[in-house]
């Protein structure tokens, strides 16, 4: 990203200006580029992680990009179905998943 792309979405009000979390994006955008060649698809490579209990996945995908922590991690497998652990239970290391989405969060 270029400086001069940078400044302007920091100072646009519609998004969270935070130069750290903008500049993630665009690291994070290679990152998911490099797992869609290793697995041959992203959606592969979220599967693969189906091996390992929450905690690891969490783990796996914090490691893997930037500015991802507990809740992150707990949106972005809900969203893509995959199994979570109630929402209260999303910082425990040891925890029962579920995948009903019918769940309030």
């Amino acid at each position: 990203m270029k400086s001069k792309e940078l400044l302007s979405l920091l100072e646009n009000p519609r998004i969270i200006r935070n130069a750290a979390k903008i500049a993630a994006v665009k690291e994070n955008a290679r990152v998911v580029q490099e797992l869609q060649h290793e697995y041959g698809s992203f959606g592969k490579f979220v599967r693969s992680l189906r091996e390992y209990p929450y905690e690891e996945r969490r783990k796996i995908l914090a490691k893997n990009f930037r500015w991802i922590g507990a809740t992150g991690a707990f949106h972005f497998f809900w969203c893509v179905k995959e199994e979570v652990p109630e929402w209260e239970d999303r910082n425990r290391s040891e925890m029962v998943v579920d995948v009903d989405r019918d769940q309030k969060i």
